[in-house]
């Protein structure tokens, strides 16, 4: 997990990475080899 970045966090599990709110909710699935910063 890495800080919020416009409201969400990223998140990482087995090597994979996702987005979820200030809730824990994910927003986007755990499926990217690699994160990027997120933007409207």
């Amino acid at each position: 997990m890495e800080g919020f970045n416009q409201g969400f966090f990223a998140v990482c599990k087995d090597g994979l990475w996702g987005y979820a709110d200030r809730k824990g909710n994910l927003i986007t699935p755990l499926i990217y080899f690699k994160k990027e910063n997120f933007y409207d």
